[in-house]
């Protein structure tokens, strides 16, 4: 007979370090989250402070986190970086 895979078994194999990772990306859908569910009126009055200062510690993240544009080319209009996927800019907007 076989043994089958108990689901406690099952959650513990996908915890494993190699199963489990975190990158730029992830952190973007976060804050596209965050976006959605406050545009949404999920969030109390008196919670979006915190939720705001969350929010603003992942674009900060995202933004430093993200491709550099070349040396050579000419500063970005935006002062976060431009045309690079998941940079988050000023007006709230995420890049895919």
């Amino acid at each position: 007979m076989s043994e089958q895979e108990t689901p406690e078994a099952a959650a513990e194999a996908a915890n494993t370090p190699a199963d489990v990772g975190l990158n730029v990306q992830d952190i973007v859908n976060v804050v596209k989250i965050i976006d959605v569910v406050s545009g949404r009126g999920a969030v109390k009055g008196e919670e979006l402070s915190s939720v705001g200062t969350v929010r603003d510690r992942l674009v900060a993240f995202v933004n430093a986190n993200s491709p550099q544009p070349p040396a050579d080319e000419p500063p970005a209009v935006d002062e976060e970086v431009e045309d690079a996927p998941g940079v988050i800019h000023s007006n709230n907007e995420v890049e895919d």
